[in-house]
């Protein structure tokens, strides 16, 4: 993370679209190939065979236009494409496309069966692309109609870029649309029960852990019964094959690997350089999608800490204050974002960008611990207006997070997203120290609270410390259920790749798993009884990056005692299903489709 800023950012085009058109080449020169190598069958005049190249070059440079304009995607989400041309060449063939420039018409379902993105809605922007092809004394025209789509990501109720793995203990139903990039891993411990479409990039692995374990799928989304079971699962980790699969309804399958990966158009980085600071070199599809740059675009001045160590930081964000995480065995220095502050504030911004770029060391009793930088989000209940909170080191959400309005309608709650490198769910009554009783090495890690077994009576934080800072909690585990209304984009620790061998035993995996998805709402607490709501859209987009963070395949954390997990309520937010209802900044995928190719003379 520290590092993205001071990287040499390629030229404008990215990565991305120079892969593009090394693919673009190589299939004109295959074409070529193909050609030359079949001239017997095609006849052996050189007009015939410098028509078909010039048709080759010509239908490339169309491809090569498509992906630039899926590259330009509009300025912000919302909006067009200016014209362009693009040209492709190789040896004395070339060929040329010339794209208008197109408007935004505002969203629309997107149509097409076999993919992905079927169903979702995209802000539509359509393209004329008119093509000439040259080969020699030959000349190819074409002309092409292409649907250009934004497409926001959360109208998908879980997202992964790698490994998914949904292997709850309870009954779990999981609601809305599920997508990874990667492999899926299923597991029915009690009932797993997937009530929407669930596309996977590479193979839908499942296993039961004894004969009462169920992995369940809806024959098709909008079905209210006739759940499908695949036949023959056992305690082997197997790979779903056509046969295993939920028979198709209209042609199409409601499970489906082997599917399109669908990416972030940033053109260069990973999906995590969105978290990262503002950089100059970054290139403009980057720039669209990084959260640091929004900020810059649609918000003030005071939108914006990054602390660096002398910045002052606004009136809602206070700290540092520090506290122990079991979790990572770390001292985590954390600032507020105080939610009742901002409302009281004069501040009208939606969108929030927070970075703590300091590194530091604090020194306990006998011992010299890394600080992990971190934000806290506290007093959240309400938020004054559609908001966006995005952070390039962990959150902490203490509390309830955007479950009403200012006059208590629990339907009224807002448009909110949080994106962070990690996130983690806290209880109202977690405690905290002042940063100041640390630094002379007064507080040891076995005097925090949270650094107690669960079996104490009584936990007692900062025993040191003076009595201002000193809390007594009692009891062992949190007083309220919490409620989080939001979309989320974040990062979680994935299993070690071993575990996920297709052909493992489940004795294999749970000696090494790291508790997949829902485990991604990381808990340091004693949540037994206690109920967790989440509603909204997940997306986990990498593994958690922060240095600090125990991301060392070899140490395992889920099964380690750090915290009791609650029962988990996860559900998708359908009002995510219109796009008016995007929370500010929503970072969009974007898809071409081709309507009309014509060849002209």
């Amino acid at each position: 993370m520290g590092n993205i800023g001071h990287q040499v950012a390629p030229p404008r085009r990215g990565v991305a679209m120079m892969l593009v058109l090394v693919l673009s080449v190589v299939i004109l020169a295959m074409g070529m190939a193909m050609i030359g190598l079949t001239g017997d069958v095609l006849g052996t005049t050189v007009d015939t065979k410098t028509k078909i190249r010039a048709r080759y070059a010509a239908e490339s440079s169309i491809s090569v236009a498509i992906a630039d304009a899926v590259y330009q995607a509009g300025n912000i989400f919302g909006g067009g494409i200016s014209a362009s041309s693009r040209v492709v060449s190789f040896g004395n063939d070339q060929g040329e496309a010339d794209v208008s420039s197109g408007n935004n018409l505002g969203q629309e379902v997107i149509l097409q069966k076999r993919s992905p993105m079927n169903n979702l809605r995209g802000n539509k922007i359509p393209l004329k692309i008119d093509a000439t092809g040259t080969s020699g004394s030959a000349t190819a025209r074409i002309s092409a109609s292409v649907a250009l789509y934004q497409v926001p990501i959360y109208q998908f109720g879980v997202f992964y870029e790698g490994a998914l793995e949904i292997t709850p203990g309870p009954d779990m139903f999981v609601m809305g649309r599920v997508h990874t990039n990667g492999n899926a891993y299923f597991r029915g411990i009690a009932s797993l029960s997937f009530q929407g479409p669930v596309t996977v990039a590479g193979n839908i692995v499942q296993w039961n852990r004894s004969s009462s374990g169920h992995v369940l799928y809806r024959r098709k989304p909008d079905s209210t019964t006739n759940l499908y079971e695949p036949g023959g699962l056992t305690t082997t980790l197997t790979a779903m094959t056509v046969s295993s699969q939920p028979p198709p309804v209209g042609g199409v399958s409601n499970a489906r690997f082997g599917e399109t990966r669908l990416v972030l158009p940033i053109g260069v980085g990973t999906p995590h350089s969105i978290l990262g600071p503002r950089d100059g070199g970054d290139p403009d599809a980057l720039k669209r999608q990084k959260f640091d740059w929004i900020v810059q675009a649609r918000s003030s001045s005071n939108a914006r800490f990054v602390y660096t160590g002398i910045e002052t930081p606004p009136s809602w964000i206070t700290g540092p204050n520090v506290f122990y995480d079991r979790r990572e065995l770390k001292w985590i220095k954390v600032w507020d974002f105080d939610v009742a502050a901002l409302t009281a504030s004069a501040n009208q911004d939606s969108i929030f960008y927070l970075d703590d770029l300091t590194t530091s060391t604090i020194h306990v009793t006998g011992s010299a611990d890394q600080v992990i930088n971190a934000f806290r989000i506290k007093n959240g209940t309400v938020l004054p207006r559609n908001m966006t909170i995005a952070c390039g080191k962990p959150v902490y959400i203490m509390g309830n997070f955007n479950t009403q309005d200012g006059s208590g309608n629990v339907n009224a709650y807002k448009n909110a997203q949080i994106a962070s490198d990690a996130v983690s769910v806290l209880s109202a009554q977690w405690p905290s120290w002042s940063r100041a009783n640390i630094g002379s090495g007064g507080l040891t890690a076995a005097s925090s609270s949270m650094e107690q077994a669960f079996s104490t009576a009584n936990w007692v934080s900062c025993s040191g410390c003076p009595a201002a800072q000193s809390v007594a909690t009692t009891g062992i585990a949190p007083t309220a259920d919490i409620q989080i209304n939001a979309a989320m984009i974040t990062g979680n620790k994935p299993s070690r790749a071993d575990c996920l061998t297709i052909g493992n035993s489940e004795s294999t995996y749970e000696g090494c798993y790291e508790g997949g998805w829902h485990n991604t709402l990381r808990f340091l607490e004693d949540w037994s009884g206690r109920t967790v709501t989440f509603k909204g859209s997940f997306v986990c987009m990498w593994a958690a990056q922060t240095a600090g963070l125990r991301t060392d395949p070899a140490v395992q954390v889920i099964n380690s005692g750090y915290y009791s997990p609650p029962n988990r309520i996860w559900g998708y937010d359908t009002r995510f299903n219109d796009l008016n209802n995007m929370p500010p900044g929503a970072p969009f995928l974007a898809t071409a489709i081709l309507t009309n190719w014509l060849e002209r003379k």
